[in-house]
């Protein structure tokens, strides 16, 4: 038998599918109820996911999605918070976290020019953007790469 050959079943799809990343994909498995609503559960699982995506500060999360933590088996812990920024506010109270340091993706009303504006005072404040003509260098990827695929959407010209 094939497992035979091998300690585990881990050890086994390691082998025979080395190009899945399997360690992730096993510990989306179901977790005990109330397991992720522990606070010391959801900081092992920043604190593997930050190691896995060679995140060193709090800085390094503006390359993380979303998506990529809910991906990864985040999904029920990001469940809790209204953003990713507001689970690592959370997950982690001792860093100062400043709202560029992540993507930016909560439930808020994009058609709000406040919000707008707020957006793009960040996004230039991020990519040191202090006079008018330095936003001819900006490109669509980068604003969207940025979390501002919502607000471009509202106007389909620019895309």
């Amino acid at each position: 038998s094939i497992l035979a050959q091998y300690t585990s079943l881990q050890s086994a799809l390691n082998s025979i599918y080395p190009e899945f990343e399997w360690n992730e994909i096993l510990q989306q498995s179901r977790a005990p109820n109330n397991h992720w609503k522990d606070i010391k559960n959801q900081r092992q699982f920043f604190d593997e996911f930050a190691s896995k995506h060679d995140i060193e500060q709090p800085s390094d999360w503006s390359k993380v999605s979303y998506s990529k933590v809910a991906a990864s088996g985040g999904k029920t812990i990001l469940k809790q918070y209204n953003s990713l920024y507001s689970a690592l506010q959370a997950i982690y109270p001792e860093f100062e976290w400043k709202e560029s340091y992540v993507r930016i993706r909560t439930r808020k009303n994009w058609k709000d020019l406040a919000v707008q504006r707020q957006f793009f005072d960040s996004f230039a404040s991020k990519h040191d953007i202090t006079c008018p003509s330095d936003w001819y260098n900006v490109t669509i990827k980068q604003i969207i790469d940025s979390g501002g695929h919502p607000i471009l959407k509202l106007y389909p010209s620019v895309l």
